[in-house]
């Protein structure tokens, strides 16, 4: 995070009360992402769509100067947008977001402002939480923390073109899929509560389960990062 040079506490202005430990996924702190081009840090929290009146999620926004990040951010709030749970760029200023309350949704980031350029409801979805990119071929992916689905998203067009079953004919049942990266043709993603699952893109198809259990306990940990061979 090169353009990030002089840390200090951020400030959150949230319009809601988060409690300790949350206790969400409404009402809480998603995510803190820095744009490609580092020119800003952005925040996103999650409103409650269940609330009266509804309560949007929110997109904080510091701008990045010199390599410092201003004190106070820009908060931005889109209507059709209630709980921002995975985020990614999909190009310097486009940002695709999950929300288990309907899809996904791209917005535009230009400044310090954010507006909704793509509302894309996905049916059936149980809670799709996580999101992925292949900058390869431009498609973005949501991926579903309540089953074993990922909806495939033309990310410039900002429209679904595929869904994947992922199912492994060693696993009689398949957990559901959490936070996730693509690396080439495969995409890794966490799964239940010791592996991951990998999946082709390019067959969209499961291909492997790496059992992680003989690590210990890791109940509870979320992330997930591909890093180059070569970085080490």
């Amino acid at each position: 995070m090169h353009g990030l040079m002089h840390p200090h506490v951020l400030d959150f202005d949230l319009t809601f009360k988060e409690t300790t430990p949350p206790n969400g996924p409404p009402s809480t702190a998603s995510e803190i992402i820095l744009k490609p081009d580092s020119s800003a840090l952005v925040a996103l929290t999650k409103g409650n769509p269940g609330a009266k009146p509804i309560q949007p999620g929110g997109i904080m926004i510091w701008p990045v100067e010199n390599g410092i990040e201003a004190q106070k951010p820009a908060i931005n709030h889109i209507n059709d947008v209630f709980l921002q749970f995975g985020s990614v760029w999909v190009s310097d200023d486009r940002l695709f977001i999950t929300d288990p309350s309907f899809g996904a949704a791209i917005v535009s980031v230009t400044g310090t402002s954010v507006t909704g350029e793509k509302h894309i409801t996905i049916a059936n979805q149980s809670a799709i939480c996580w999101s992925a990119y292949d900058k390869r071929t431009g498609k973005a992916y949501a991926i579903d923390a309540g089953k074993n689905v990922i909806t495939v998203v033309d990310a410039r067009r900002g429209q679904k073109t595929a869904t994947i079953v992922v199912s492994l004919p060693d696993i009689a049942q398949m957990p559901e899929l959490f936070d996730s990266v693509v690396v080439g043709e495969r995409m890794y993603s966490l799964a239940a509560a010791s592996g991951i699952v990998v999946t082709d893109l390019s067959v969209q198809a499961g291909v492997r389960y790496v059992d992680l259990s003989r690590l210990g306990s890791r109940q509870g940990w979320t992330g997930m990062a591909a890093c180059s061979a070569g970085l080490w």
